[in-house]
């Protein structure tokens, strides 16, 4: 962690799980107005922008894309789910100090406490709001779209193809350290042989997950 990138830093220390960690110490941010992004983001622009959402809204968060896992890579159908149980995204979440998302997010956390610890906290959020707790609590939500703020793996070369990818502020790929690990992994790969080496790749990022 680079000193000069925070002005204050907390360190959490416990043994909790990560999905319960996150929304445990989520709501806890010192700060009127928070953007939380998992560590597997990429903030690639400016986004001072985003923040203006709260003015007239409490709780802002993009929809997962509909993805086909079963190839390699992964397929993009849609950039909107259509399974209600998984149709957001808390990967990146904005979100202002008040009453009414201290509600939600306690009952979020309770959710996930008490539930299966294996099962995501995005799924106790997308279940939360499916089932209009947010309206209960008085939220007034809305969605930013995941083409700018939070752009997952198989959405990129769509975008880039549809000339889309100069509108990108935030990138959310998993294990972004495992990219670079592959280009270099790649360019070694390159020096000892010249022969295809895609089998080859594709075997070390399997075994690698």
């Amino acid at each position: 962690m680079k000193e000069d990138c925070f002005d204050e830093k907390i360190i959490i220390k416990n043994d909790i799980d990560p999905f319960r960690n996150k929304v445990k110490y989520l709501y806890e941010s010192p700060y009127e107005y928070t953007l939380f992004i998992d560590t597997d983001t990429q903030i690639i622009k400016p986004i001072y922008e985003i923040f203006d959402l709260l003015k007239s809204h409490d709780l802002a968060i993009a929809n997962v894309p509909q993805i086909v896992r079963r190839y390699y890579p992964a397929k993009l159908i849609s950039y909107v789910e259509v399974n209600p149980y998984n149709l957001y995204n808390t990967g990146v979440i904005l979100f202002k100090k008040n009453q009414s998302n201290e509600k939600f997010f306690s009952k979020w956390l309770e959710e996930v406490m008490l539930n299966d610890p294996s099962v995501t906290d995005q799924y106790y959020f997308c279940k939360l709001i499916h089932e209009k707790y947010h309206v209960e609590c008085g939220i007034n939500f809305m969605l930013f779209p995941n083409k700018i703020y939070n752009v997952r793996p198989p959405m990129v070369l769509p975008l880039k193809k549809s000339g889309e990818w100069n509108n990108v502020k935030i990138v959310h790929c998993h294990n972004l350290h495992r990219s670079l690990l592959m280009r270099q992994y790649i360019k070694i790969l390159k020096r000892i042989s010249r022969e295809p080496v895609y089998k080859t790749i594709r075997k070390f990022f399997v075994a690698s997950k």
